[in-house]
């Protein structure tokens, strides 16, 4: 896809994100922002593929990454959501619902392998039926991941000016 098209589409779905009152469909709407991203960007075939490329700090992913590392380094709301995230996580790991990977748990706010495994684990459990909007842990949990993707695609979003 042209990359022109793919900006436009980020920006629309990302606007939508902020729109949307429901956490779990404003979730949603910035996944789509960053699965497009990272789609444009790798090679690879599905989501966990193109998460391991991020996480690993690949190249190509570079885009990205600079996005994430000016967040950590000047964006207040970013490293709140990445702090309460981290501790969600200390207090319970964030389980694969579908019980096929182990827990994860965030070691500190510079645990970046395990701040996008565990944003994606979300998605997973969200995606395939792991998350039930009427508990209050997944509440936090998919409100934290919105808010740290929403703030990322926006730094993402700047660096194409």
């Amino acid at each position: 896809m042209e990359e022109v098209r793919i900006k436009n589409l980020i920006r629309v779905w990302r606007e939508k994100s902020h729109q949307e009152g429901d956490q779990f469909a404003s979730f949603v709407f910035i996944w789509f922002c960053f699965n497009a991203w990272m789609e444009h960007l790798s090679s690879k075939n599905t989501d966990a593929e193109m998460i391991k490329e991020v996480a690993k700090r690949q190249p190509v992913m570079s885009s990205l990454i600079g996005a994430y590392d000016l967040g950590v380094s000047d964006d207040d709301l970013f490293q709140n959501s990445i702090k309460h995230l981290v501790c969600m996580s200390r207090e319970e790991p964030i389980k694969d619902t579908r019980n096929r990977k182990p827990p994860i748990s965030i070691q500190n706010e510079n645990d970046f392998e395990n701040i996008v495994q565990a944003i994606y684990r979300i998605r997973c459990n969200l995606f395939h039926g792991g998350k039930d909007a009427d508990d209050i842990r997944d509440q936090v949990l998919v409100k934290d991941a919105a808010m740290i993707l929403r703030q990322w695609v926006g730094h993402l979003m700047a660096s194409w000016q």
